[in-house]
């Protein structure tokens, strides 16, 4: 099974877990279409190729797992037009890059994962910070 295209039936779901369901492909560009999305987990599932530009278009995610796949490529500076997001778990990956400047505002991230990634030295990154 593989990540279709989403149509505007899905624009207002506000939890979307998938975890674990064997999904394969690649994440579609019509992810950032889930406008009112909160929480949105794709982790543990067999995804590939890179990260769209247009996972900037979830304005309201506040949970974002991307977690234990293939996903390849830089991590998307559109990471920082996700003014709600306080969780980003990208680990188990092969993803290169800068992480958005804009991550590092008081307002976002309050704890990013990114683990066992084969350039880096230790087994586990956790940047965490209290929330304000």
């Amino acid at each position: 099974m593989a990540i279709g295209t989403v149509g505007s039936s899905l624009e207002d779901i506000l939890f979307l877990g998938l975890s674990y369901n064997f999904l394969n492909g690649s994440i579609s560009e019509d992810i950032g279409k889930l406008k009112a999305v909160t929480t949105l987990d794709l982790s543990n599932n067999q995804l590939s190729g890179s990260i769209p530009s247009s996972i900037g278009g979830l304005k309201n995610v506040v949970q974002l797992s991307l977690a234990n796949h293939n996903l390849q490529g830089p991590i998307p500076s559109s990471f920082g037009e996700l003014v709600s997001l306080g969780d980003l778990v990208l680990s188990k990956n092969n993803l290169s890059g800068l992480i958005s400047k804009s991550l590092e505002a008081p307002s976002q991230v309050s704890e990013f994962v990114f683990q066992h990634t084969p350039r880096r030295n230790s087994n586990r990154r956790t940047f965490s910070k209290p929330l304000l």
